[in-house]
């Protein structure tokens, strides 16, 4: 006998093209395919499998992006302490900035993307610093949001202590 797997199920369930209640325990199992059921079979939300797809940053930005269509305030402590995701999230589902989240984007990869995104302009200027203090700052042209960081010595330490924010 053959062992129905998440992705199988899906498949039958889509191929249906209808609900099949008797296999979404099956789907449950794997929050890929859950969000895929409930985007492609249910067309709408599933809030049975709501607590498993919340705990997967990925795919709690995809179904909010994909199912909800717009923000899913019960996922949103799971997503902000994903740097890319909540990235994603600030970018495609709320399409604005995500200030709760700020902190965590800016120790990603996307944070270059965050602040031109949502940043109109340089919030960090030569005026502001020393000689010094610009050149490890303006040098390497990191314009950071003025939230997230109280003081600009904030933003310097912040610098020399993570090397990585220096390859914006």
């Amino acid at each position: 006998m053959l062992t129905m797997t998440p992705e199988k199920a899906y498949r039958k369930a889509l191929n249906s093209r209808k609900r099949l209640p008797g296999l979404e325990p099956i789907i449950a199992q794997d929050t890929w395919y859950t969000c895929c059921y409930a985007a492609n079979v249910i067309q709408g939300r599933w809030p049975e499998a709501e607590e498993t797809i919340q705990q997967d940053a990925f795919q709690a930005c995809s179904y909010a992006r994909d199912v909800i269509k717009g923000r899913w305030p019960e996922a949103e402590p799971i997503i902000q302490h994903d740097a890319e995701y909540a990235y994603w999230y600030a970018a495609c589902v709320i399409q604005d900035r995500w200030p709760e989240a700020e902190e965590v984007i800016a120790q990603g990869n996307y944070k270059s993307e965050y602040i031109s995104n949502f940043f109109s302009e340089p919030l960090v200027t030569k005026d502001q610093y020393s000689e010094f203090e610009w050149e490890r700052v303006g040098a390497v042209g990191f314009f950071a949001p003025q939230k997230l960081f109280d003081r600009k010595e904030s933003l310097i330490d912040m610098m020399i202590d993570n090397q990585d924010m220096l390859q914006c």
